[in-house]
């Protein structure tokens, strides 16, 4: 899969802004400002619907405009594919509007359609400090090669707040705890299935992420991804359905769902102990250089093609034997990377198609 060409209107600091790119590395540089990290953001938009950066997408249209429109040209080996977002400002709130092919889409409809890998280092303090960055990744990775895990992940999340409703009207006496029932029902069925794939994804990603930490990066240190549940006992059903069982008086009195997919981690461990414990700034980020390029590895498997891989100033802070490694790991990809300057990216990246916003601002 590879991005030819992107059109950006009214997105963030571009008014309008054409952008092309080759199949292989292509490298937007300039200075801080300028808005590279805004045109990476406009592509894993078009890939999964949504800012990886803020929550509100009516903070994505360029300041006091009435709309936005972000338009990709994507191709594969037997597809191409016009991906279209338009954001629209409407009173107090802002309609997303999603065009495939010239055919409006649902947003869960185009997840999978474009597999991008992204990688920046903002990401690994995000993603070593925060649980709920964790699951999103997890939920995204997965989501981009199982269309039933993105539709059940949704539903999930719907079960959790009318679950929570009804606790809430427990505590108060507002409701009958009989009413849990059809709630408990749907969500231990959505659980059991969110937790299975998780456990599928982990499983077959740990080992390619152990070896590509330990050979692509020329270490002795060990690396390892466990998915911690929050059930107890071997068999899954019945954990789970111990587990609403003995929390149940604690969520009625919180009002809110405490086990679940919805608060479980992924841990990673070097040389058996928890990264985050032992591990040195420099450890963590090839270990989630790692990872990423196991993801990468996964969806080629699973799509029968090969993601675009996104690296958002990263080779400021690798050494020059780790950006060859990073360098030759990537040579199949389609590879968008950006960076202040071609000096501080490695030779091999000189005959790169280069995207020169000081050119393109002049």
């Amino acid at each position: 899969m590879y991005l030819s060409t992107l059109q950006l209107v009214n997105w963030r600091n571009h008014l309008s802004a054409s952008f092309s790119f080759t199949p292989t590395t292509n490298i937007v540089i300039g200075p801080n400002a300028l808005g590279k990290t805004n045109i990476i953001e406009a592509i894993i938009f078009l890939a999964i619907t949504k800012s990886f950066r803020l929550r509100q997408d009516k903070l994505l249209i360029t300041h006091d405009l009435p709309f936005s429109k972000v338009t990709g040209d994507f191709s594969d080996q037997e597809n191409d594919l016009k991906i279209e977002i338009r954001l629209i400002n409407q009173d107090f709130k802002t309609k997303k509007e999603i065009y495939l092919n010239g055919l409006a889409k649902r947003a869960i409809d185009l997840i999978g359609q474009t597999p991008v890998v992204y990688f920046c280092p903002e990401e690994i303090e995000r993603f070593f400090s925060s649980p709920a960055s964790r699951r999103r990744w997890l939920d995204i990775a997965i989501s981009l090669t199982d269309h039933r895990y993105s539709c059940n992940s949704a539903v999930y999340r719907k079960v959790v707040q009318n679950r929570n409703q009804i606790l809430k009207k427990i505590s108060k006496n507002l409701a009958n705890e009989n009413e849990l029932k059809f709630w408990d029902d749907k969500w231990l069925q959505l659980a059991e299935d969110i937790i299975q794939a998780r456990r599928e994804f982990i499983s077959q990603l740990s080992p390619v992420a152990g070896e590509n930490f330990t050979q692509l990066f020329k270490t002795n240190n060990s690396l390892t991804i466990n998915y911690l549940e929050s059930y107890i006992g071997s068999d899954l059903t019945a954990g789970l359905r111990r587990a609403l069982d003995i929390n149940r008086r604690k969520e009625i009195r919180y009002g809110n769902t405490i086990t679940g997919p919805h608060r479980e981690d992924i841990i990673i461990n070097l040389n058996d102990k928890k990264i985050t414990e032992v591990g040195s700034r420099g450890q963590m980020r090839l270990a989630l250089l790692a990872l990423k390029m196991s993801e990468a590895w996964y969806l080629e498997q699973k799509k029968a093609t090969t993601p675009i891989v996104i690296l958002d100033d990263i080779f400021s802070e690798l050494d020059q034997a780790n950006s060859q490694h990073v360098f030759d790991f990537i040579r199949s990809n389609q590879t968008i990377i950006t960076a202040t300057d071609l000096e501080s990216l490695p030779s091999e990246f000189r005959q790169a198609n280069i995207i020169d916003l000081n050119k393109q601002n002049n």
